[in-house]
């Protein structure tokens, strides 16, 4: 398949063509389909369709159009007949007012078997004999307008109306569809298809760029900006655009307060005035959905409709009364579905990863020469003997526990879910705060302590903390200064700088306490990792409407704020700006697992030829890059990334030790009796 064929959206939509034997619906279809007609058409026995394509917005439109027969004998195909169906046209015979008074009784059938929202148009067949009418096009509509329908009347003689019945159900499904998918977790985290670029000079000075929203009617605006169309601006009178315009709009934009009239009435109104396009003025800082009612079966609207917020509005109102030539340049530019700034998350993901694995080993000292590390006591912990002499605080991660873990991060998920606030977020931050300072303070004081030995030797006798290393002490009153400051701009543009930097050292810290004992607790930890993340991003929509993790991600809606346990990077190629994101569990869960392979190499004194760790750095780096592939062909559709991440260094490490016939030393690892002399040390030991 071409690049062009794989790159083409497309959708299927069943639609049913119902109404009373002899109405003439199988030559509609016929019509519509073949542009074909038959005088001495036999009644349909049974069902047949036919399927017809068209596009819209630029994707294809399949429509699958059944036509069944309307005598009572073939009934029995209801609910096959009915079912998937999101369109439907009943149909009466304009000459025969007993099919039209059987359209109640096909609507409550229509009702009755359908399972979901169908889009339905009542359809007045043989228009064209007009001279033994004995249905009022009035009637038509009053019943029509009654059951929430559109309405029509046809001929499949001559053609009236024909194409025109078919594709506007088909335009009305494909709006639901998509306005479904705009207002769902299934679609991108922003509206680009509606958003709008609003680009303004007052007398010829460039202002600032502002935000409208597109109606669901109304011709589509350029998506490049070079053939967007610099245009003036004016206001309309009346202000509200709900009655004829007064005032001359040719070539210009319609601009006008929201008022008390439907929005397609406005649209009517600037058209029919000249306006090149309208620009309504909200009554609020938000951007409601502009959407054409059931009963505008006639609408007909071939300009652009935009809505901006009060405070934009006001600022180009207030410019036009002051009579300075105001000037729009409007465009709808599309966020790309994956921005190249996701190398750089790439690249400190799998950095993150790999200087955990090595970290204590490439910072270990020489001499057990822990003074410095005095700021804050040591807790029940599982304290490991390093092969050089130097002990470390360390923490066991057992199968019960790795369970436990994963429930009570699912709890703490949903919790998020229902409880989101700005308290919330607020308390995870100061958290977040915290783990990232202690995690800063210990990188630095390592590093520092590694090139010089003594500097971490000198103390200070403090109140309740004791002996304190000066070195120590010093480097966290520096990372409390710079998590002050982050937290008080951890609203700005630039945070995510700072955000990312505490994350990671965070993230390494928790990387050297928390450890895996061996490959069957390691497993464990995946395999319900794995589970886990699929459930709460594909699973959780069909329990809570809308998926669990990508909600939780985005955070709260009312402050802006979210989670900060995410590294981000701005996304770089996107002209609506937003972030690219990865949760700390897709890097913590596949790290425990790597800086584990890393130790049992380094302990089977491994290299590179035939170690496991250089296997799995590649398999965590191909896991993340298949997350974004995921993110691309599934359109910008929210992935799980341990689904992608578990396989790539899990299942390596499997293989490899079934290859090498290692696996059973790498499942029970550790888990070897200790001899008589660990049991029992001597006094000297």
């Amino acid at each position: 398949m071409s690049s062009d064929d794989e790159g083409r959206e497309e959708y299927l939509f069943k639609i049913v063509v119902i109404g009373d034997s002899a109405v003439g619906k199988s030559n509609l279809l016929s019509r519509y389909a073949r542009n074909e007609f038959s005088a001495n058409s036999k009644a349909t026995i049974g069902v047949e369709f036919q399927t017809q394509s068209m596009e819209i917005e630029g994707k294809e439109v399949k429509a699958q159009i059944w036509d069944t027969a309307g005598q009572e004998r073939f009934r029995a195909v209801t609910s096959a007949y009915y079912r998937g169906a999101v369109g439907a046209l009943v149909v009466y015979d304009i000459t025969r007012r007993t099919t039209f008074e059987s359209v109640g009784r096909w609507l409550d059938e229509l009702k009755i078997h359908s399972d979901t929202t169908v889009a339905r148009m009542l359809v007045g067949n043989k228009c064209d004999l007009e001279n033994i009418r004995a249905v009022s096009v009035e009637e038509g509509k009053a019943l029509a307008e009654e059951e929430g329908l559109f309405f029509v009347e046809t001929s499949a003689l001559d053609s009236t109306n024909v194409k025109t019945a078919f594709e506007m159900v088909i335009l009305d499904i494909y709006n639901n569809v998509s306005r479904k998918q705009l207002n769902s977790d299934t679609y991108k985290d922003e509206l680009t298809v509606n958003r709008v670029k609003v680009e303004n000079w007052v007398n010829g000075e460039n202002g600032e760029t502002f935000t409208a929203m597109t109606a669901q009617f109304g011709t589509m605006l350029p998506s490049d900006k070079d053939k967007a169309v610099k245009l003036p601006v004016a206001l309309t009178t009346p202000l509200d655009s709900c009655s004829n315009l007064t005032s001359k709009l040719s070539w210009s934009i319609a601009l006008s307060v929201r008022g008390e009239c439907a929005f397609t009435v406005k649209a009517q109104v600037a058209q029919a005035g000249g306006a090149a396009a309208l620009v309504l003025i909200n009554d609020k800082e938000e951007l409601d959905e502009m959407v054409c009612g059931e009963k505008d079966t006639s609408l007909n609207v071939s300009i652009p409709i935009l809505m901006i917020t009060t405070s934009s509005g006001d600022a180009l109102k207030k410019s036009i009364m002051q009579n300075k030539k105001v000037e729009l340049l409007l465009y709808a530019p599309k966020s790309p579905i994956v921005d190249y700034a996701v190398v750089f998350l790439w690249l400190m993901s799998v950095g993150t990863v790999f200087v955990a694995s090595v970290w204590s080993h490439v910072t270990s000292p020489k001499k057990n020469d822990e003074q410095y590390d005095e700021l804050s006591p040591k807790k029940s912990s599982n304290v490991d003997a390093t092969k050089g002499g130097a002990e470390e605080e360390t923490l066991d991660i057992s199968a019960v526990g790795a369970v436990i873990f994963v429930i009570s991060a699912s709890t703490f998920l949903v919790l998020l879910f229902f409880f989101m606030s700005s308290w919330f977020i607020l308390i995870l931050t100061i958290f977040f705060v915290i783990g990232g300072m202690q995690g800063m303070h210990n990188i630095i004081v390592t590093l520092i302590t590694r090139r010089c030995s003594k500097c971490g030797q000198k103390n200070l006798k403090l109140p309740l903390l004791g002996n304190t290393s000066i070195l120590s002490l010093v480097v966290l009153l520096f990372c409390f200064v710079v998590a002050i400051l982050w937290f008080m701009n951890r609203k700005t543009s630039h945070a995510w700088a700072g955000q990312d930097i505490f994350g990671i050292c965070m993230m390494i810290n928790v990387l050297q306490v928390a450890r895996l004992p061996n490959i069957r607790v390691a497993t464990i930890l995946l395999c319900c990792a794995f589970f886990y993340d699929i459930f709460w991003v594909f699973i959780s929509p069909l329990i809570f409407k809308q998926s669990v993790m990508i909600a939780v991600a985005r955070g709260s809606k009312d402050t802006g704020e979210s989670i900060p346990m995410l590294l981000r990077i701005p996304r770089l190629s996107d002209p609506w700006g937003g972030y690219n994101m990865i949760g700390f569990g897709d890097i913590l869960f596949p790290g425990l697992l790597i800086c584990f392979i890393f130790r049992f190499d380094k302990e089977n004194n491994k290299g590179v030829s035939n170690g496991y760790f250089p296997w799995l750095m590649f398999g965590y780096g191909l896991g993340l890059f298949l997350t974004y592939l995921g993110l691309y062909v599934m359109n910008g559709h929210g992935q799980p990334a341990l689904l992608y991440l578990v396989p790539c260094t899990l299942g390596i490490t499997v293989i490899l030790g079934l290859v090498r016939k290692e696996l059973r030393d790498l499942w029970n690892y550790g888990t070897q009796q200790p001899s008589a002399a660990d049991v029992n040390p001597s006094p000297e030991a």
